[in-house]
């Protein structure tokens, strides 16, 4: 998990761009009656970042007309960059800043998450700095905060991703077959507490625990596919040897995708289980 960048087109020229086009003509007054209020909402979005949980929704002061023109503006969407639609190549071009969801590492980036959901903050429907690249798990249906309102989703664009390691995992071997789990540290063992905790929530709201061990159970790439691996290269190696072949590796891999991204953590996982390794070695010493 590391930061991105976003699009640092100008908010409201944007905004004008995607409201003048022609499916938008009966809007017009609409979006014109409305641009100072927008103005406002995103100089107040840029002021909260990334605490936007304490950030109110314009709610009452836009009329159903109103909150029912803003989500036009985005219905639809496509982020192909076939589209000659201004919004939609934009969009094309948020999508590209991330591969891979930053929210979970997991899946490949197929659509645009309201980071502030544009169902209650419609003003920031076509916001691009609202708008992060993720796959479609992460995109769903949830607040972004947890019910005594503290904010649960980090923000990929505004907040910083320390290096120290927060997610861990661990293998042992039952019956026969290597099982893992995942889980985050103690925030009040951190070096940085607030980070901490807002990470834990952030893996909580998107059951991260779950997906990363499903994934490892049942991915080409996951636990099977490091137990291959290690039986094909480990030949005449020991124990300690091959520990410190996967050390080096989660090290190098830890470099390029941070210290949280859970590949690193389940291939330290797997240097780190005695039990995992003697199965894959056959015991060896």
């Amino acid at each position: 998990m590391k930061q991105i960048k976003w699009v640092t087109d100008d908010p409201l020229a944007v905004y004008e761009a995607i409201a003048g086009e022609d499916r938008h003509k009966r809007d017009r007054r609409v979006f014109s009656r409305l641009r100072r209020r927008i103005e406002n909402a995103y100089k107040r979005y840029q002021f909260w970042k990334p605490n936007l949980h304490r950030l109110r929704a314009l709610g009452a002061q836009l009329s159903a007309r109103e909150q029912a023109a803003l989500l036009r503006c985005y219905k639809g969407a496509h982020i192909a960059p076939r589209s000659k639609s201004p919004r939609d190549k934009l969009y094309a071009e948020i999508r590209k800043r991330a591969a891979e969801c930053p929210y979970c590492t997991i899946g490949p980036t197929k659509t645009l998450d309201h980071y502030l959901p544009k169902q209650r903050y419609p003003e920031f429907a076509v916001l691009t700095i609202n708008l992060v690249p993720s796959c479609s798990s992460c995109n769903s249906s949830r607040d972004f905060r947890t019910r005594s309102g503290e904010r649960a989703l980090i923000h990929p664009y505004f907040d910083t991703i320390p290096d120290e390691r927060l997610l861990f995992a661990e293998i042992r071997v039952a019956a026969g077959q290597p099982d893992v789990t995942f889980d985050v540290i103690n925030w009040r063992r951190t070096a940085n507490p607030t980070f901490a905790q807002l990470y834990g929530r952030h893996v909580t709201l998107l059951r991260l625990r779950k997906r990363y061990r499903r994934w490892a159970l049942s991915s080409a790439y996951g636990l099977d596919a490091i137990a291959s691996t290690i039986t094909v290269w480990s030949r005449g190696k020991s124990r300690d040897e091959v520990r410190r072949i996967l050390e080096e590796q989660a090290g190098k891999d830890e470099l390029k995708h941070g210290a949280n991204h859970f590949k690193v953590v389940l291939h330290r996982a797997a240097a780190a289980s005695d039990e995992f390794l003697d199965y894959c070695l056959g015991s060896r010493p």
